[in-house]
């Protein structure tokens, strides 16, 4: 794993603008909405660690920090929905999109949840978080006066491996495996088209698709489809990215309606709740996740950020405990 102890950090106004990183090695952190106001963030690494060590450096860089105030985490997470108004906004939505002007919107909530953070306690809570995510990808960062996060994403963005991308059409959430409904497969075909759409209209070559089929994280499975193919010379990787984000799996589509209705119904800004981060590695190369199963660190309290894909055969009651299983991956850490 990437460890920076140092403060070595740049940002970049757009997705496009990532094409001067150059040869650096570091975590990109990128938030849902890109904009002059919403930066992407670059955090140079210091060093390497290996996956299943807390480096020394980190917990005495930790320590070492001056007393964490709220400007680390500053105190506009937005109002924490309770359950009767998630049901409310969930049952307008659908209404919206059996008028037709829609087809899925994800729709997302916060969850506050006071814990102790105090600074010699937060490794050892990444730590945690490793050990019982081992496929996921654990991370945490903290960017002054922007914020402290942490999670454990199980769904990857795009991968790029020399001429090689892939990426992963992941939707749907139920406990089981068994039997999945026609409201989860609708769900989650929409995402796989628009990676489809998304791969051939960029340029990407040779396309191969695997599923879908059921995948476990944490403690939900969801249905996925695995794709891959050539990105020729031709074609900038900052060109996929872009196209590529925010995909229906956590916006919707089509996207720019979908856009619209999050940015008027949700009552917390997502931030960088379901944009993406990772490493990336001098060559080109880089892994980047959708940033789900996190949370923001605000003084002494963990505002979880969960969310769900809206249809119009969506249950409301089912989409909020939905939202409250994918709220255990960080509430049982906390």
């Amino acid at each position: 794993m990437g460890v920076q102890i140092s403060s070595e950090i740049s940002s970049f106004p757009s997705v496009h603008s990532l094409s001067l990183l150059g040869n650096r090695t570091g975590f990109l952190v990128s938030s849902f909405d890109v904009s002059s106001e919403n930066r992407i963030y670059f955090i140079q690494s210091d060093f390497f660690a290996e996956e299943d060590a807390l480096p020394s450096q980190l917990v005495d860089a930790v320590a070492a920090l001056p007393t964490r105030e709220c400007s680390y985490g500053l105190s506009d997470a937005g109002q924490i929905q309770q359950r009767q108004s998630y049901l409310s906004a969930v049952a307008q939505l659908i209404r919206e999109i059996r008028k037709g002007s829609v087809s899925k919107v994800v729709y997302s909530r916060t969850v506050s949840k006071k814990s102790d953070f105090s600074d010699g306690r937060l490794p050892f809570l990444y730590s945690d978080l490793q050990k019982d995510n081992p496929e996921a990808c654990v991370f945490w960062f903290c960017i002054p006066d922007v914020g402290m996060w942490m999670g454990a994403s199980p769904e990857l963005f795009l991968r790029k491996r020399n001429s090689t991308v892939e990426t992963v059409a992941l939707a749907g959430t139920q406990t089981s495996p068994k039997e999945w409904t026609s409201k989860n497969r609708e769900e989650q075909a929409y995402v796989e088209q628009y990676v489809k759409r998304t791969f051939e209209r960029v340029g990407l070559t040779d396309l191969d698709l695997d599923g879908p089929q059921s995948a476990k994280a944490g403690h939900v499975f969801h249905l996925k489809t695995a794709f891959r193919a050539k990105m020729p010379e031709s074609v900038e990787w900052t060109s996929v990215l872009e196209s590529l984000h925010p995909t229906p799996a956590v916006c919707g589509c089509p996207k720019d309606a979908a856009q619209r209705l999050i940015r008027q119904m949700e009552l917390s800004e997502r931030s960088f709740y379901s944009g993406f981060l990772g490493p990336y590695w001098g060559d080109g190369d880089f892994e980047f996740f959708v940033n789900l199963r996190s949370m923001r660190i605000v003084c002494d309290e963990a505002i979880l950020y969960v969310g769900g894909g809206i249809t119009k055969d969506s249950n409301p009651e089912d989409e909020w405990q939905e939202t409250e299983l994918k709220s255990m991956t960080m509430g049982r850490l906390l």
